[in-house]
């Protein structure tokens, strides 16, 4: 049994409200690939603790040669992520999904506040603490951090980087999958065919705290793990999920107009900043190089006939 491959792992690290949760159930479906049952590990932020014989272990029932996802974007924010994963696979492929920060910021305060409920916007701005119980993660996220994150990124992986603009994904999502495909060494799947959309985790989803408390537990996560077969997982995991999604458009959560201008004030410089890298190309390797996959990229925009909506605000 091959199980766990350092060589073959791929980490999509971010960006938080960027698609993740939805790119996780789409690769979930991949015949050619494997993600854990876990969506986020966290391995490398703030369950570090836990010791890489934990970590290899949730890939145990990989069977085939085929390469490993760990979906966590924890890490973007978490930076001592970056050492730790090249300690531990120093050839892994990183992946970013990177969306408008400040657009991000505010997705990112209305999630957030599903869970811990934060004083204020402005006080969201400074910063918040995910206060686990060995390895306390601090967030610092206005003023800069989107484009030192991403340059930090850089300079650790290179040309093992890939940055795809989140409104490619949004708008041709097939597109930003085979180029993630290409990228990753994932056996080619996704078609305009194959490829059936995923809506989860939009900032108009219910939430229901006594289950999120509930599925919290690393208890619990690990009697589901030993007691249940992973494809029963994998199809009550998307059921739980799609029944948290509201029918309909109903309306998202929406800021005061002080709190928007101060979004546009602490994270504007990052827009703009992101704007000018994807200027020319909206998929990137880390080394600043245009990404082309077989298959030529439509602009981010441009009409298709199937579209995903992932974690929009």
């Amino acid at each position: 049994m091959p199980g766990f491959d350092a060589r073959k792992l791929v980490i999509v690290a971010g960006m938080p409200r960027a698609g993740t949760t939805t790119l996780y159930h789409l690769l979930d479906r991949h015949p050619a690939c494997f993600v854990p049952f876990r969506k986020e590990t966290a391995y490398f932020s703030y369950n570090h603790y836990k010791g890489a014989d934990w970590f290899t272990g949730l890939y145990r029932e990989r069977r085939t040669d085929v390469p490993l996802l760990d979906i966590s974007p924890q890490y973007f924010a978490d930076l001592r992520s970056i050492e730790r994963i090249r300690a531990l696979a120093p050839d892994a492929r990183v992946i970013l999904s990177v969306r408008d920060p400040v657009a991000w910021i505010v997705s990112l305060f209305f999630q957030i506040n599903k869970f811990e409920h934060k004083p204020s916007f402005a006080a969201f701005l400074d910063g918040y603490t995910i206060a686990t119980p060995r390895e306390p993660m601090h967030c610092a996220l206005a003023d800069g951090f989107v484009r030192r994150a991403i340059e930090a990124f850089r300079t650790a992986f290179g040309k093992n980087l890939l940055l795809y603009r989140f409104e490619l994904f949004r708008d041709n999502p097939v597109r930003a999958l085979q180029a993630i495909e290409h990228f990753a060494g994932i056996q080619p799947w996704f078609t305009d065919t194959t490829y059936a959309p995923v809506k989860v985790n939009a900032t108009t989803q219910y939430h229901w705290r006594w289950l999120t408390w509930l599925l919290s537990r690393e208890s619990v996560i690990s009697a589901i793990d030993t007691l249940f077969p992973r494809p029963l997982i994998r199809r009550v995991r998307l059921a739980a999920d799609s029944l948290t999604m509201p029918g309909g458009d109903r309306p998202g959560p929406t800021l005061a107009e002080a709190d928007l201008q101060l979004a546009e004030a602490r994270l504007g410089a990052d827009r703009d900043w992101v704007n000018s890298l994807f200027a020319d190309h909206p998929v990137l390797l880390g080394d600043g190089r245009p990404f082309e996959p077989p298959c030529p990229l439509r602009p981010a925009g441009a009409p298709v006939a199937t579209t995903v909506e992932p974690e929009t605000a």
